[in-house]
């Protein structure tokens, strides 16, 4: 905005020595670059306004018992999540839900079973959500199929819902599930790559890892050795841009959470292999605009007598370290030590490096630059609920951050019952600028705290014009923000004084959301209804 000033103050200079008779031609000269500057200048103005983020927080009931929130995947216009839940017959019911940018609900398509699988499966977790450049969703899970014998399962689903096709891909006699970011997408762009285990117990279980194009059809499948011959949870996989496949699994039952990687050609044959010198549970691998790789794995034997936590590593293509960085909170009341639980990286198109873990009713966020820096770290907590759970973050295309998990919502008779929740943070993991922390702790209207004494709305309903009360004591500074029925934020402003007038003339009747952020941080809201034109 101060740029913006001193264009139009030069603006004004030139044009009054222009109405002078001043016929110099530099100045003339000058004089239609300042114009070219204004005209700029407003575009620019008019861009940041059009796309500046919106940040919300939304509950959605979806219908189903114990629903639960997972992978997440987004573009310019939609987000998608993977979730996880049980019908009224407690089989198991899992979907993709399709969401606005703003978070609300476009629709909900549940994953389908192919004639030959069972879909009748108790504790059955989807997997993986992936989002290919035509817009087509791969949802993995897995299936028993006639034989009672499990396999992958993959779905795939055009941008409208419409399910393409039905799959699942298995070996004879061999139970083979998949594991948790256990699917890419092939650099080529033309179908995908899932990995996961056998069903085997120790020392027998091996690596599964099979290519399918994008009409489904198998390429080719591999069982492969696990060193030393168990794998945990996690079982994330990348590809490179020359074809090469990088691996990473937690071999945790054996070797007290000792993570292993492995590089594989482009057909899935073992190149070499490589075992983490830190003590840590692997759970995520991600490559990295550099040409890197991002590498997330949970500390559990941490080294000079550091607490444990989260551990971000940027590894060569051959996995040799480029740096190593260990998050760990000891803040009160929000701590992330040895007890926290490491979910997921998210890459940004520029480079920043954003890892997730959780703590109970809190969350830790954590962004790295390529060099390793830490560029900020932000606690995110849902205060006042039973149980809840984080489950999943990544960068929106916007460079804010999505964030999502479940919380128990309560109990039937005979299954737990639970509702998901999304969350759109700014770019540095605020849900209000220039936040210390992003705590919630209330699910009503826009998901905050209505905190006592509160501000208060005044005539409400109104058909225009309404006074914002402040409460006794007040603080003197604090910011007042207007949403409208869509989430988007029709009006912002840094008040100084409390007991301000506001007008709502020339909007369109209906339910709009107050929200107001004092200078300590604390965030109170209130529903206003709007009457009349």
């Amino acid at each position: 905005m101060a740029l913006w000033a001193g264009a139009v103050r030069v603006y004004a200079y030139f044009h009054l020595l222009r109405g002078r008779g001043t016929n110099c031609f530099c100045l003339a000269q000058q004089y239609k670059l300042m114009k070219k500057i204004i005209l700029l200048s407003l575009l620019a103005l008019y861009c940041a306004h059009s796309f500046s983020q919106t940040t919300w927080f939304k509950i959605h009931d979806l219908g189903i018992y114990d629903e639960q929130a997972w992978v997440i995947v987004s573009n310019e216009e939609s987000i998608y999540f993977l979730v996880t839940g049980f019908g009224e017959q407690v089989a198991t019911r899992n979907m993709v839900v399709k969401l606005t940018k703003q978070g609300e609900l476009v629709w909900t398509r549940f994953l389908e079973y192919p004639v030959s699988a069972h879909a009748e499966l108790q504790f059955h977790f989807p997997k993986m959500l992936a989002l290919a450049k035509d817009n087509s969703l791969y949802a993995l899970s897995y299936a028993k199929n006639k034989d009672l014998v499990y396999e992958f399962l993959l779905n795939k689903f055009n941008e409208n819902g419409d399910l393409v096709w039905a799959k699942t891909y298995g070996f004879p006699n061999k139970d083979v599930t998949s594991q948790a970011y256990g699917l890419a997408l092939a650099t080529d762009g033309l179908g995908v790559i899932m990995t996961g285990a056998t069903f085997e117990q120790y020392p027998n279980q091996r690596y599964v890892i099979i290519r399918v194009d994008s009409a489904g059809n198998e390429q080719w499948k591999r069982l492969l050795p696990v060193p030393p011959n168990s794998i945990g949870e996690t079982v994330p996989v990348v590809q490179m841009p020359d074809g090469a496949i990088k691996i990473a699994f937690d071999n945790g039952l054996v070797t007290r959470y000792q993570d292993y990687l492995m590089g594989l050609d482009s057909m899935g044959n073992i190149q070499y292999s490589y075992k983490d010198p830190f003590g840590g549970g692997a759970h995520d691998l991600k490559r990295h605009p550099n040409g890197n790789l991002v590498y997330l794995s949970n500390e559990r034997n941490p080294p000079m007598h550091e607490w444990g936590g989260l551990r971000v590593q940027m590894l060569t293509p051959t996995f040799d370290t480029v740096w190593s960085r260990l998050f760990y909170d000891r803040e009160f009341p929000y701590l992330f030590l040895d007890a926290g639980f490491v979910r997921n990286l998210s890459i940004s198109p520029d480079g920043k490096i954003l890892a997730l873990g959780y703590n109970t009713n809190n969350c830790a966020l954590v962004c790295y630059d390529a060099n390793g820096t830490m560029l900020w770290k932000r606690e995110v907590a849902l205060e006042g609920f039973q149980a809840l759970k984080f489950n999943y973050a990544a960068w929106a295309p916007d460079g804010g951050v999505l964030l999502d998990g479940y919380i128990y919502g309560g109990w039937t008779v005979d299954t737990r019952y639970a509702e998901t929740f999304l969350m759109k943070l700014d770019e540095v993991g605020c849900l209000d600028a220039d936040c210390s922390q992003t705590i919630i702790t209330d699910t009503e209207e826009a998901g905050v705290t209505n905190e006592k004494p509160r501000f208060k709305a005044a005539p409400n309903p109104t058909d225009g014009a309404f006074t914002l009360l402040a409460p006794q004591n007040a603080p003197s500074r604090y910011t007042v923000r207007l949403y409208d029925q869509t989430g988007k934020l029709i009006f912002q402003e840094n008040q100084s004084e409390p007991n301000t007038t506001f007008d709502l003339k020339g909007q369109a009747p209906g339910i709009y959301h107050l929200s107001i952020t004092d200078k300590h941080g604390k965030h109170y809201v209130d529903k206003l209804v709007k009457v009349g034109q």
